[in-house]
């Protein structure tokens, strides 16, 4: 039975359309992963992913932080407790360890910031940076080079942070 009706669709050509439909979905599902995995990349590289896995993430793990950059990285860390740093990407693993590490820098960016950070907590937040890069590596391939951690501006004194730990007007 079921020959027969193989040799009947096939007498209709609905093999070749078959065929073509599922040659489209599959050429269809390989774009929206290439674009996918663009958009990630692309997400990486954001102003303030770099900010967040970089200049925080050296607060949190070594303390070392200028002191007019203290009063602006306290506001990235009360805007991350607020959600306002989602920056979502579109990768689901990628995502929901992204998220992990976005909670674990406010909590222990706030833990540092008041001086009662311990080093198990500084171990379970390297952790999840790890596991969040771990996951944008396998999602997208090598990560992309990043840009020079981004200057925080000190709107109200109109200053410019240089590399050297100098100051000039903004």
């Amino acid at each position: 039975m079921l020959e027969s009706l193989g040799l009947l669709l096939s007498a209709f050509g609905a093999g070749n359309i078959s065929g073509a439909v599922v040659t489209h979905l599959l050429n269809r599902r390989a774009g929206d992963r290439k674009r996918r995995i663009e958009t990630d990349k692309a997400m990486y590289s954001r102003r303030s992913t770099v900010l967040i896995s970089t200049t925080l993430a050296a607060l949190i793990r070594t303390e070392r932080c200028r002191d007019h950059d203290r009063e602006a990285l306290a506001e990235v860390i009360q805007n991350l407790e607020a959600g306002e740093h989602r920056n979502d990407f579109l990768d689901p693993s990628v995502r929901r360890a992204w998220r992990k590490f976005l909670s674990k820098s406010a909590e222990c960016g706030w833990k540092r910031l008041a001086g009662t950070i311990t080093d198990p907590e500084v171990c379970a937040y390297n952790l999840a940076r790890d596991e969040w890069e771990h996951a944008a590596r396998k999602s997208f391939g090598p990560l992309p080079d990043r840009p020079e951690p981004p200057v925080i501006r000190n709107a109200s004194r109109g200053l410019e942070p240089l590399g050297d730990g100098s100051v000039r007007a903004a």
